[in-house]
């Protein structure tokens, strides 16, 4: 799992370094689609409590969130079911 977490962790910093370089730092000049999904990773990011969190409950914690966020990704990159 934690190969996982930080494949995952460093695709996504690459993303956001590669759009920042290619987008500028204003936001607002974004994509609309590169824009919400810098906002959807900052939600994910802001759960600042868990690492307060006892250290069983923490690594538990955030597997779940790695799990969700990597059936997100994988689900958003698959077509849908009915595609010819």
């Amino acid at each position: 799992m934690r190969n996982a977490a930080t494949h995952a962790a460093r695709s996504v910093a690459q993303d956001f370094s590669a759009s920042a370089r290619l987008f500028g730092p204003d936001l607002g000049a974004w994509p609309a689609e590169k824009r919400a999904t810098l906002l959807q990773m900052l939600v994910h990011c802001a759960d600042i409590g868990n690492p307060a969190r006892a250290l069983p409950v923490s690594l538990k914690w955030t597997a779940r969130i790695v799990e969700e966020q990597l059936a997100e990704v994988h689900g958003a990159c698959q077509p849908p079911a009915d595609t010819p």
